[in-house]
């Protein structure tokens, strides 16, 4: 926002609300910072002077202000709807509101917002300004927003082949030996990963907006390199957002590599509809229709999803929440011994700690089911898996834009085919980019 609107800004806050006391410490400090454009600065003084004390609307303020400078539209939303929490007049956070919702393309949001302080009578120059800028959400200006990320890890697999835990298996024919090549694996290796997402949006209130993006994964194992994974995805859809809900419609094309060698290409849709009755709830229902084409052709299938995820937040500081969901799937394939369905269940809890530090344990289990014996001459009844998954992870940001994280996953497959049975941990240790 230029020199002129933020004045405009600061003097309607100081016309139409009650001036707020200085305190000395961090928001003093914050203040200096953004006065010099040392918005990142500012944002970490601000983040400071929030978590001390979530009740203070000049804390939020400013965290919204120097969130929205830096791009961080998602938190300067928050911070600003944290501002009109605590004080519902406050008109200066009103206004900055509807423009981090114009910023993230939620135009009949920002609409909204933009009339609300027209309402309040705001002085003539503010009052032009917003004018101009519901003429311009009328006029419909095409827009592109984007965002994107890369990570880099360091990692350590003990079971990269997915090896299973006994020595021998119990067959129709009796016991025999895992051959060595097949038997568990450890390895360490790094990965690398980067992801784009687009969202074109041609400005009509309450329309359609055009998304994009993709991503790829790449892996590479010390001593294991026929085991290392590389990913690619795209996808490409329409996005309807009303006030309290969003239709996400993307087409998905995924490419599955392993030792660049390929494995599989899926290709579907996967629509999302997120709902959001108050601030501290959210929905998700997601389902999935999937081609899978895979270069062992028996295998190719037809892969269909359905789960609905619950978030609840906690508290008025970001980072805090509860995540369950449930979910179904069945899979289809040209060869019935790979025809499968099964359901799973997954629960997450996320903390914010101090010194940005963030906490995050999650647990799931997963139960298959396959419809017919895939080896007659070894197996008795068909094949049929239970699955446990256990994380935990500690995440430190050393900047809005750029953090480190430590995880570690244990996984244990328990099938009625020994085969299949196996136990698996890993630990990931990598620093993320945003921008």
């Amino acid at each position: 926002m230029n020199l002129w609107s933020r004045r405009c800004v600061i003097g309607l806050a100081a016309g139409m609300t009650a001036g707020l006391m200085a305190v000395a410490g961090p928001v003093e400090d914050g203040k200096a910072a953004y006065e010099k454009k040392e918005f990142n600065a500012a944002y970490e003084a601000f983040s400071k002077a929030f978590r001390d004390n979530p009740d203070s609307a000049e804390a939020a303020m400013g965290l919204g202000l120097s969130a929205q400078a830096l791009g961080f539209y998602d938190r300067s939303q928050f911070a600003f709807e944290r501002v009109l929490t605590l004080e519902p007049g406050n008109q200066a956070a009103r206004l900055e509101l509807g423009r981090t919702y114009q910023d993230l393309g939620f135009f009949e949001l920002a609409r909204q917002e933009y009339l609300r302080v027209l309402d309040a009578r705001p002085p003539e120059p503010i009052r032009a300004r917003i004018q101009q800028d519901l003429d311009r959400l009328g006029e419909g200006p095409s827009r592109l927003v984007w965002s994107g990320k890369a990570s880099i890890e360091a990692l350590y697999d003990s079971n990269v082949r997915f090896g299973p835990s006994k020595d021998f298996v119990d067959t129709r024919v009796g016991a025999l030996r895992v051959a060595d090549e097949s038997k568990a694996k450890s390895a360490y290796g790094s990965a690398a990963s980067v992801s784009l997402d687009t969202l074109a949006d041609v400005g009509a209130p309450g329309g359609w907006a055009g998304t994009a993006g993709g991503g790829a994964y790449v892996e590479s194992l010390s001593g294991a390199h026929q085991y290392a994974a590389q990913d690619f995805n795209l996808y490409a859809g329409a996005r309807l957002l009303q006030t309290t809900w969003l239709l996400d419609l993307p087409v998905r094309a995924r490419h599955y590599r392993m030792d660049w060698d390929s494995m599989v290409t899926i290709g579907g849709v996967n629509p999302v509809w997120v709902w959001a009755p108050s601030m501290a709830w959210r929905g998700y229902t997601a389902a999935g229709l999937e081609l899978r084409n895979y270069d062992d052709n028996p295998r190719d299938s037809q892969y269909a999803s359905l789960t609905e995820t619950i978030r609840r937040s906690f508290g008025s500081v970001p980072g805090n929440s509860l995540t369950a969901s449930a979910g179904v799937f069945r899979e289809n394939a040209d060869l019935g011994g790979y025809d499968n369905d099964g359901w799973e269940l997954t629960v997450r809890g996320d903390k914010a700690l101090p010194w940005a530090l963030a906490v995050s344990a999650g647990a799931s289990y997963r139960w298959q089911s396959y419809d017919e014996v895939l080896f007659p001459l070894l197996q008795d009844e068909a094949r049929e898996d239970r699955q446990w998954n256990g994380s935990v992870g500690l995440t430190k940001a050393f900047s809005p834009r750029c953090s480190m994280e430590l995880a570690w996953l244990i996984e244990r497959t328990a099938s009625n085919f020994d085969l299949y049975s196996y136990r698996r941990q890993e630990v990931r240790l990598g620093a993320t980019v945003w921008f």
